[in-house]
This record gives structure tokens, sequence and C-alpha cells, in this order.
């Protein structure tokens, strides 16, 4: 998969050893002309749906499940849009984000979100891709993992406007 961009919060590297890994699937959700973006409104950013690959899951699969409970669809793969890495120095983590756009095959408003994202504020938007980048780029996070998401999930929706006709 394409690297995107390397993303980092210092300009002092820990060795790469020091960095605990964590691999992460994202996605650009098209259903009727409409993208999916999560609101976090504790935390003043939105987000792409995704996230953490859990024990036995490869990328594909992580991404699949995290789009069914996050956005309520079944969803289909159509290509990828890259890959960022993330090197948190603050937490010694190396986040590496591999990015798909999917299309929906059929959806259902039953969101399966987690304590912490309903704490967070999580809720579930469809916005055109010009609107939704515009959203993110007037973001202003409250949190250190904030500013991070929202810079990536940023590059991600720039890129997959550049591959397809469909939004």
């Amino acid at each position: 998969m394409k690297l995107l961009k390397e993303l980092r919060d210092s300009e002092k590297d820990l060795a790469e050893e020091d960095y605990e890994i964590r691999e992460s699937a994202r996605a650009v959700v098209i259903r009727d002309g409409k993208i999916a973006i999560l609101s976090v409104s504790k935390y003043g950013y939105h987000k792409l749906p995704g996230g953490g690959l859990e024990k036995e899951e490869d990328v594909r699969s992580t991404l699949l499940r995290e789009i069914k409970e996050e956005t309520g669809c079944d969803a289909e793969i159509i290509e990828e849009i890259g890959k960022i890495v993330e090197y948190k120095s603050k937490f010694k983590q190396k986040q590496i984000s591999y990015c798909y756009l999917v299309k929906v095959k059929s959806y259902s408003p039953n969101l399966r979100f987690t304590d912490n994202e309903k704490s967070a504020g999580f809720s579930l938007l469809w916005e055109k891709i010009d609107n939704a980048i515009k959203l993110f780029e007037n973001d202003a996070p409250l949190d250190y993992f904030g500013n991070f998401i929202r810079n990536r999930d940023l590059i991600f929706l720039k890129e997959a406007k550049t591959l397809s006709r469909s939004f």
C-alpha cells in the first residue's frame, strides 16, 4: 500500500525499537454520494470510521467490522487509498493506519459505539466530501490524539477525493 505521509509530534525521534506498534484500518465510506464521518463532540474533532486490529484479525476484516459497528453499514472495499504512519512519542506508539475507499451494500441505523466512544460524544454524519474536508480543516482538537486523528484523516479524505468520482 502506498505511504501517503509520516506524522510526528516531535523532531526528536525515539529509536524505532522503543515504539509499540499499533495497526488500524480506516475507511472513506460512500453512500448515495456522501461519506460517513464521526463527530467526536467532547474533543472538538471529526474522524473517519475505523479502529485497531484485534487478535486474529487482518486489516480488511477489521475494516468491515469497524464500519458495521460505527456506521451500521455492510460495505464492500473498492480500492486502497493509502497508509499513514504516526509516531506518537508522548506514548511511545507507532501507529500504522491503512485506509480504503468502500461503498455501502446495505445500511441499518443500529450503531454499536463502545462506552468510550459514547462518552466522547460520537455521532454519525453523512456529508459531501467537500463539506467533510471543510469540517476537518476547521476542527480544533482539544487533546493529543485528536490532533493526530484530524491530520491523518484529512490526508485520507483529500487523497480519496482524487481517486473517485462517486462523491
